[in-house]
């Protein structure tokens, strides 16, 4: 896969300074989905000083911060977005910043600021979680939404959301997102 994206951004000379951010989000999710998050923190954080408009990129440098097990730096990130998370905006990138949010409090164990992303978040269960127009699939609503109902200790709605999620990866073939539901859904289990 990386070879394949590496190609194609050589070709991709007609997307002009659009190209970096879309390749370095592709490329970000390929190390999510190869469990390597912690080597993207800089690239990550590179592009969100780029699109400094765009709270879902700040939101995703804290879910791979927190991945990478540096947890103050996560805090740093993800804290001022959860709690301003009124303010997002209502824009093509709205539920890729929620279902980072639900995430990043997930994997911080903060079950409060879970409740506040799970709450506006859950009105769009069932939808796919896109970013920039659908340059790159972070998975699906159903998936974060059941990370943030385990954060907040709802057990019984984790496993919805999560089954939920295994069954529209297993009908989309998205193969390496089924398997981190199942993991998700493991931590669930136990």
């Amino acid at each position: 896969a990386e070879a394949m994206m590496l190609e194609i951004a050589a070709q991709a000379s007609w997307l002009g300074r659009a190209a970096e951010p879309i390749f370095g989000i592709q490329f970000s999710v390929l190390r999510v989905l190869q469990g390597r998050s912690g080597e993207i923190v800089d690239v990550a954080r590179a592009i969100a000083a780029q699109q400094t408009e765009t709270p879902a990129v700040r939101a995703g440098v804290a879910v791979f911060l927190a991945r990478a097990g540096r947890e103050i730096e996560a805090r740093a990130e993800f804290e001022p977005l959860a709690d301003a998370i009124d303010d997002l905006p209502r824009d093509m990138n709205y539920l890729t910043a929620l279902a980072h949010l639900c995430e990043a409090a997930a994997l911080l164990g903060d079950a409060a600021r879970a409740a506040r992303a799970y709450e506006r978040l859950s009105p769009h269960a069932g939808l796919s979680v896109t970013i920039g127009g659908g340059c790159a699939y972070f998975g699906c609503v159903d998936h974060y939404l059941g990370m943030a109902a385990a954060a907040m200790g709802r057990s019984a709605d984790a496993r919805r959301h999560l089954d939920g999620a295994m069954a529209a990866y297993a009908a989309l073939g998205a193969r390496p997102w089924q398997a981190l539901a199942q993991r998700d859904l493991g931590v669930v289990l136990l």
